[in-house]
């Protein structure tokens, strides 16, 4: 107990009449804590730093500095940044220390800028954390054990979403859906047919329907979603249990977001008075998180469910009318995106004032007709038509901040077409303008070099192509693209390339001659190999476009780049043409729409699939009477960086490379085992089949022996008296003559 005095109050006796009489210890309760924010959402965690002297800590604190602000600020490089660094005893560096910023904003863009993968610093990996990741790690116990199987049997184990990946021979999987059958196959080479994982047999054996109608691949290849008139299943593992299901009755079309976390469905319904046209689930738990009327316009005219757009990391979800971009948080129970200035007050780092609300504003853009996401950056490129006076724009804006990076006028312009290139790092716009007469239309290539500062553009014009596009293509994690064209008497019909450098420079061309069928390119996903095909007739080509060292007559060697074709082939009707994830196969299809109560058309009996090598060596044709969907299983994202992967593909082209010493072998012994295998059941057979004979032979003995056959057939032959000769016929074939000389 503390007792206070006079002495204690300065000599103001009166204070000692507010003094309580009854003793601290008679207390029974604890004066709480006021709560104390300790996420700290304007700093980053770093490890990975150089380790330095006192002497030298000016020179990499300004280093990290420049860095951090690029990280923040991409093309400005102007934030506002401090770095506070870990010392030692001597006052060197440990390597780790902390990097404060003066917004939310700024320390999500250097998130998203350094990656879970790093940054090369120095010669060593520097890696950044936001803090609340990083009391997550100090909050780990002592005793934890990475191998504790306490959760295996619940919902969030990554392990049981990916462990068809660990396939001992790197299959990939297949999904049909055909007739009133749903089949998950794998796709075996060593094989003659896919061999079938599940079918749905524990459903047809209580009498249920595994899947009413259409199905459908999450987007990380996590899931299978079977569609019903109720809602969605839910399945996943080696065995396909269901783990979940969503209410939400006669669903047309879904969408994952690109991080699995919530999916959409669409109930088919353009109405935009339906409050529940489009509802999103979480998918951990099922819980419906929020529902959309229908947007007014389409986002992608050529999509069935082009209304709505995620973001490439899943953060936000948008939509547009012809005046607006509307940008929703996801994280933030989807509300819409305020002006940039509220930002912090959106997110709550800032407190508002007392009963001041903020209030989420679309994203103006006057006469829109479609935009699109990067798919690297939160980065929307917005495309509006002429209007009148005005001339057409395509402008290119930055999410949350709203910054327009780049806008581009442009005039007497029809239409345009936007294609990004996989990485993110270019954006090519197709533009159909007039001609000078007015009279015909005629195609420019505008590519936006979005890495570059101020975002250049470099122009393909018209007059430099050979004929009219019909089709473009980027090659996927490539600075290549392709071009298909055609003369107006289609006599001449060429497949171009491209290659973005400094400029962009034509690299070569595949002639076709007077082949116009062709209308469709279809890249590998690693690149390289690519399929020319003729969509509706079934025309196809295997090709493939590679570097090769050529010396010149002054005895210098330089790359060339040269398209070759591997073969040539049909499948008549072709609607489809998928690559498997890995680049090794390839399937072509004729599929059929399927409608309403499991009628479907266009020559069912014609529908089937066939899977290819990449080279075009056919390895399996399957008739399925109506066939409604295949698919490959999708892959989830690598973790290794773009870096990583091109110097492996950059290996991987010597003859000496360990990747094709190593498979090679492992591809050998699975040959072996097959023949061994193969080897082993014919043997198996032969003795069946020598069993079979040698009982018959003993059978007939022991009936001829009860019969007395045996004795009357030799009485037989001893009366008949019968002699054994042998004719020998000489036939001369052939007769030559031939001078021998000394």
């Amino acid at each position: 107990m503390v007792e206070i005095t006079v002495d204690d109050t300065g000599g103001d006796e009166y204070v000692l009449d507010y003094v309580s009489d009854t003793p601290s210890d008679a207390y029974e309760f604890d004066i709480p804590k006021p709560n104390m924010d300790e996420s700290f959402p304007r700093a980053l965690f770093f490890h990975g730093a150089p380790v330095v002297g006192a002497e030298k800590i000016p020179k990499l604190k300004e280093m990290l500095e420049k860095m951090c602000k690029k990280a923040a600020d991409d093309r400005r490089g102007q934030a506002e940044v401090e770095i506070k660094f870990d010392t030692d005893a001597n006052g060197g560096t440990t390597g780790c220390g902390f990097v404060l910023y003066r917004s939310t904003v700024a320390v999500r863009n250097a998130l998203d800028y350094f990656g879970t993968s790093g940054i090369k610093f120095g010669g060593d990996m520097l890696h950044f954390y936001a803090l609340d990741e990083v009391n997550k790690l100090l909050s780990t116990p002592e005793n934890f054990d990475p191998q504790d199987d306490t959760y295996d049997d619940t919902f969030y184990n990554k392990d049981l979403e990916r462990e068809w990946l660990l396939d001992s021979k790197n299959r990939e999987q297949i999904l049909l859906r055909h007739h009133e059958d749903t089949e998950i196959l794998w796709n075996d080479p060593d094989e003659r047919a896919p061999v079938l994982i599940y079918g749905g047999e524990r459903e047809k054996a209580k009498k249920k329907i595994w899947c009413n109608s259409l199905v459908q691949w999450s987007k990380q290849g996590s899931f299978l979603l079977t569609f019903h008139p109720q809602g969605i299943a839910q399945w996943r593992g080696d065995t396909f249990e269901k783990v979940n299901r969503y209410v939400a009755s006669q669903v047309q079309a879904i969408d994952f977001s690109p991080d699995e976390e919530f999916i959409m469905t669409w109930n088919g319904n353009t109405n935009t008075d339906d409050p529940e046209s489009f509802c999103i689930f979480e998918t951990r738990t099922g819980e419906l998180k929020k529902t959309f009327k229908c947007p007014e316009a389409k986002a992608d005219e050529d999509a069935e469910n082009g209304y709505w757009k995620w973001s490439p990391d899943g953060k936000f979800l948008a939509r547009m009318s012809h005046k607006y971009v509307y940008v929703y948080d996801v994280k933030n129970n989807f509300k819409l995106l305020p002006q940039p200035q509220h930002l912090d007050k959106f997110y709550g780092n800032v407190k508002a004032k007392k009963d001041e609300k903020i209030k989420g504003e679309p994203i103006p853009f006057d006469n829109l007709m479609s935009f699109s996401w990067s798919p690297t950056d939160n980065i929307i490129a917005a495309w509006m038509p002429e209007k009148g006076d005005k001339p057409a724009r395509l402008a290119l804006m930055e999410i949350p901040s709203r910054t327009e990076l780049q806008s581009k006028n442009l005039f007497s312009v029809r239409d345009a077409t936007m294609y990004w290139q996989s990485e993110g790092e270019y954006l090519c716009a197709m533009v159909s303008r007039l001609s000078k007469s007015g009279k015909s239309a005629v195609i420019d290539l505008k590519i936006l070099n979005m890495k570059k500062k101020n975002i250049p553009e470099d122009i393909l014009k018209d007059s430099e192509i050979s004929g009219n596009v019909k089709f473009f293509a980027w090659e996927p994690r490539g600075k290549r693209f392709a071009i298909l064209t055609t003369t107006e008497d289609e006599k001449q019909n060429l497949v171009q390339f491209y290659k973005m450098g400094d400029t962009v420079e034509k690299i070569c061309e595949l002639n076709l001659g007077g082949a116009s069928c062709y209308n469709n390119i279809s890249w590998a996903p690693h690149g390289s190999h690519f399929i020319l095909s003729a969509m509706g007739s079934g025309e196809i080509q295997f090709c493939t476009l590679t570097d090769k060292r050529v010396q010149q007559a002054n005895g210098l060697t330089e790359t060339v780049s040269v398209a070759t074709r591997f073969s040539q082939s049909e499948h008549f009707m072709l609607s489809d043409v998928l690559w498997d994830p890995s680049s090794r196969f390839v399937i072509t299809a004729v599929t059929t729409p399927q409608m309403e109560r499991g009628s479907a058309f266009r020559y069912n009996s014609e529908t089937g699939f066939t899977i290819w090598s990449f080279q075009g060596r056919k390895l399996y044709k399957g008739d399925k009477e109506k066939l409604y969907q295949v698919a490959w299983r999708p892959h989830p994202p690598t973790l290794l960086p773009s870096k990583k992967i091109e110097s492996m593909l950059t290996d991987m082209k010597r003859s000496n490379n360990p990747y094709s010493r190593k498979y090679d072998q492992i591809d050998e012994a699975q040959k072996e085992d097959q023949r061994k295998h193969i080897a082993h059941e014919r043997s198996g057979k032969v003795r069946a089949l020598e069993d079979i004979i040698e009982r018959v032979e003993q059978w007939k003995l022991k009936l001829h022996s009860q019969t007395r056959f045996d004795q009357a057939w030799r009485s037989w032959r001893a009366e008949e008296n019968f002699e054994d000769t042998v004719d020998v016929i000489e036939t001369e074939l052939e007769k030559s003559e031939e001078e021998l000389r000394g």
